[in-house]
């Protein structure tokens, strides 16, 4: 079983087009500081979700013993080595110290080092995920990601707290930013069938703050649930805000379930199409 949840990813370009028709906008009141760091932290919040995100994809993986999806058609033991220490709750994956290209197409190097308190999907586990000189496409990534298996909820679909604190150094002496979340995911459809992911979908409520490489603060809430149905690329569904000192909020708004890569990113009164990454 894997819980899929893949990134949030804003077009930088469309930020752009965004901030110029703001500066275009002459009848409207002035905004402070405008332009200052969304193209930034429109690609460090994208990287951050993917990164942190895809953690717990590798980590459920593991605990049966394989990392399928994240190998590129060569033999297990050449892409990642996985150690299994179920008397000690623990999960160790490996993929060495040189890059190793896997089947999503993501160089990674480094180890994740998993721990549980209890068995792996059972309501109460927590699982602590720690990357140790982790690499993704040469992003290094620091902290720790936390989960906690709710049990079912309400309408009974399994869902877990998730906590992640870290930083992520970019390639070539681009900085470092820090990211922290806080957020419930919920297995919405298809848990009855955990063999086949494609009848799955996740929706995912809660808030994270970026402090970016520039050291500006972001704070991102989840005002409408995030939908993703996993035989669908993009997150279709929901909507989010962007707040930090200083300008007025943005809002991101990824549509009503069509599945398409078209979301709208809002202004001062100006709505932006954009397209998902």
């Amino acid at each position: 079983m894997s819980m899929k949840i893949t990134s949030l990813s804003l077009s930088v370009l469309a930020l752009g087009g965004l901030l110029a028709l703001n500066a275009c906008k002459k009848d409207a009141d002035p905004e402070p500081d405008t332009n200052a760091g969304d193209a930034e932290a429109a690609q460090e919040i994208a990287i951050a979700e993917q990164l942190f995100g895809d953690m717990k994809n590798i980590a459920d993986e593991a605990e049966s013993g394989s990392v399928s999806s994240f190998k590129n058609g060569m033999s297990f033991a050449s892409c990642a080595t996985v150690t299994l220490n179920q008397a000690q709750k623990q999960i160790t994956v490996d993929f060495g110290t040189s890059n190793c290209l896997c089947r999503d197409l993501r160089n990674r190097r480094g180890v994740l080092n998993v721990t549980y308190t209890t068995n792996y999907w059972d309501s109460g586990n927590v699982v602590t995920i720690t990357p140790q000189n982790y690499y993704v496409n040469d992003y290094g990534i620091t902290g720790t990601k936390t989960l906690t298996n709710l049990g079912n909820d309400a309408n009974g679909n399994p869902h877990w707290s998730v906590a992640v604190s870290g930083q992520i150094t970019k390639p070539n002496n681009g900085g470092t930013f820090s990211w922290t979340s806080s957020r419930v995911n919920t297995w919405s459809a298809g848990s009855s069938t955990p063999q086949d992911w494609t009848d799955d979908a996740w929706t995912v409520t809660g808030s994270s703050t970026l402090t970016s490489s520039s050291q500006i603060q972001w704070t991102l809430n989840i005002t409408k649930a995030l939908h993703r149905a996993m035989n669908c690329p993009w997150i279709d569904e929901g909507t989010l805000t962007l707040d930090r000192t200083g300008v007025q909020t943005r809002t991101l708004d990824y549509g009503a379930g069509a599945c398409d890569n078209d979301a709208t990113l809002s202004v001062v009164g100006l709505s932006i199409p954009i397209k998902l990454k």
